[in-house]
């Protein structure tokens, strides 16, 4: 799975929760056998990219850590 792709589930997985995402339950959708595994620092880095770009771009939303977890 490249970046671009784990970025847009993630981003997906943040718009539709009501409760903040918490990291480690997370990772582990993403803990499927296969030929990249993700793990909980590249979770982290996208996170972080996600933060990043809503901030630079002045956009609508703001990716935030709140209760021990992300949320839009």
């Amino acid at each position: 799975m490249d970046n671009l792709e784990l970025k847009s589930i993630l981003e997906s997985l943040l718009l539709v929760g009501t409760e903040p995402l918490i990291l480690d339950p997370l990772v582990s959708v993403f803990a499927l056998p296969g030929p990249e595994p993700v793990d909980r620092h590249r979770v982290l880095e996208i996170l972080q990219k996600l933060q990043e770009e809503y901030r630079e771009m002045g956009r609508g939303l703001q990716l935030v850590e709140v209760a021990g977890g992300y949320q839009l």
